[in-house]
């Protein structure tokens, strides 16, 4: 491990909230990657839905990055699902090292997530469309069945429970708005694909690393995990190993 290993931000995916990813910032913690930063989406919340859902996302999260980079530690940026989305646009006023410190983003891991070109929102990023178990209700999107299409393979019945109690209702607005940049492809990046995913299928990732494989301005690493769409549960530790060893790449 580094001197001094960066900060993870982890940009969540949709019907996600921080809660969701304790298991992962435990292995984190176990593989010397004590630095990270889960900040919660407004897109995804109890509350009602807020017509500029996405643009709020972009603003949390580019305020997390600037923050955490003028501490004087480096940052590696996780984007799970959505989070790719907003992530893409928050980097795009982030300068590439601070003056001060030089602290810079070493890369993005995207963990089954959506890459955004611009001018794409969820729904035209993706190649097989609207997911059939996305129901829209108002301003307001849910999971049919949450636990047979976010967490599959995950045998624990208590984790299986909890997971499905934490699931957030979804902002529409955050699925059609459209991203403004696609400033991932200025970063190194991964790409990390969940093969027994039952929500972003393995077209769609495919058609993800593509577009890293065309436009990232860095030959993408690709990594797989015999995961459902949530290893950050169902696979923390085999994650966490493949994230030590890209922080070690990138350094």
């Amino acid at each position: 491990m580094v001197a001094t290993p960066p900060t993870i931000i982890i940009a969540h995916a949709a019907f996600h909230q921080p809660a969701h990813y304790i298991g992962f910032t435990a292995a984190l913690d176990e593989v010397g990657l004590t630095e990270y930063r889960i900040p919660q989406l407004p897109s995804s919340s109890l509350a009602p839905p807020a017509k500029d859902a996405f643009a709020q996302d972009v603003a949390v999260l580019r305020k997390t990055i600037r923050s955490c980079l003028t501490s004087g530690r480096d940052v590696l940026l996780l984007a799970h699902s959505y989070g790719g989305i907003p992530l893409s646009d928050a980097l795009a006023d982030i300068p590439q090292t601070t003056e001060r410190d030089h602290a810079k983003v070493l890369g993005v891991v995207f963990v089954a997530a959506i890459v955004p070109e611009e001018g794409e929102s969820l729904a035209k990023a993706m190649k097989t469309g609207v997911a059939e178990w996305v129901r829209t209700e108002g301003g307001v999107c849910k999971v049919d069945d949450p636990a047979s299409v976010l967490f599959n393979i995950l045998g624990d019945e208590a984790a299986l429970t909890e997971a499905v109690e934490h699931v957030r209702p979804q902002a529409l607005s955050s699925f059609t708005a459209p991203a403004k940049t696609a400033s991932w492809r200025y970063y190194p990046c991964a790409y990390v694909k969940c093969k027994k995913d039952n929500s972003t299928t393995m077209i769609d990732q495919e058609h993800m690393i593509e577009k890293l494989q065309r436009r990232c301005e860095w030959t993408p690493t690709v990594a797989e995990l015999e995961s459902d769409h949530c290893p950050f549960i169902s696979m923390p530790e085999q994650l966490a190993g493949l994230v030590v060893k890209l922080v070690e790449d990138a350094e």
